[in-house]
């Protein structure tokens, strides 16, 4: 389970570089972070919106706890959702703690049969024995048990800020040690960069920095920002459809038998849903995979730019790819 997980994984992030995506998910705790989550969606993440606009990268921020309460959000499927929107936002994470170690979810939480859950039974099981907030589970889940992703920060408020009672966890409780262990915990690592900060706007201007360095490093200024943005899709659209979980029967053999007779045309037929696009996919896979001396292009006309004529923009896909050869496949 944990290798099929890795090479989804690998494959999601292939498919977000490809269509020049970011989801960035943000961990934090719920009732004690209003001013920082505010001041990041109203004056950070705009400006983050507007840096990828120019780069023709579309930026997601993903922070479960925008709109939710704690209360309301204890429904048995918090944990799946937490877990899943992590892997769906990889490389990318951020983590924010306060004074409050946060909301701890009970063992009837993995009653659930979402994936999420039942392939991290063993590992959640043990995490809620000891009683661990979502938060320190996120944390965990997305960036303390492996270290494997590139791209995440961390930031811990002041603890000398004046804090209303309701906003810091009690002197001597259990929730207040747990929480000094898991800020030791994040503290100890030494793979990513850890930040104090007094302020809303000192957090925004200094994850700010932070994500535009992450952001450069994903997406390399490389002159081609809009080439890559109008082939990603389709490369993008080839991983998907090039990922199944089944074996095509003799594939490579028919690959091998066609590319050996010569023929320059070669047809997949058959009714929606019989498997003609992973073979389609995988085709081009072998291809590129075989014939290396040959550039093997890939264009899905489902991912044309809405509202334009299909042929203009086929004819436009092929002169970026033609006229550069650095674009390779």
């Amino acid at each position: 389970l944990f290798q099929k997980f890795v090479t989804i994984s690998g494959i999601i992030r292939r498919i977000y570089q490809y269509e020049r995506k970011i989801r960035l998910f943000i961990s934090s705790t719920f009732r004690d972070m209003n001013a920082e989550r505010d001041y990041l969606n109203n004056y950070i993440f705009p400006q983050v919106k507007e840096y990828c606009k120019s780069r023709f990268i579309d930026f997601t921020p993903i922070d479960l706890r925008w709109g939710v309460t704690e209360e309301t959000s204890r429904n048995g499927l918090v944990l799946a959702s937490c877990m899943e929107e992590v892997d769906n936002s990889r490389p990318f994470f951020v983590g924010i703690l306060g004074s409050r170690y946060g909301w701890m979810p009970k063992i009837e939480e993995l009653d659930c049969s979402r994936p999420s859950i039942t392939q991290n039974q063993e590992w959640l099981l043990s995490k809620l024995i000891d009683s661990a907030s979502i938060t320190e589970i996120e944390m965990d889940y997305a960036v303390l048990r492996d270290r494997s992703i590139p791209h995440a920060s961390f930031y811990i408020r002041d603890d000398n800020e004046t804090l209303a009672p309701e906003f810091r966890e009690e002197k001597g409780s259990v929730a207040e040690v747990k929480l000094k262990k898991l800020k030791l915990k994040i503290k100890q690592q030494q793979d990513y960069p850890i930040h104090s900060y007094r302020s809303p706007k000192e957090l925004g201007d200094t994850l700010l920095g932070e994500l535009i360095n992450m952001i450069d490093l994903e997406f390399p200024h490389d002159g081609d920002d809009y080439v890559n943005s109008v082939i990603g899709r389709h490369e993008a659209s080839l991983d998907r459809h090039a990922f199944t979980l089944f074996e095509i029967p003799k594939m490579e053999e028919h690959m091998q038998r066609w590319g050996e007779s010569g023929y320059p045309l070669l047809i997949f037929t058959g009714p929606s849903g019989s498997g003609t696009s992973n073979s389609i996919a995988r085709t081009v896979k072998y291809m590129r995979s075989h014939y290396s001396g040959n550039r093997v292009l890939y264009y899905d006309f489902e991912c044309a730019a809405p509202g334009r004529d299909l042929m203009d923009d086929f004819t436009e896909f092929l002169k970026l790819v033609l006229h550069n050869p650095k674009v390779g496949f």
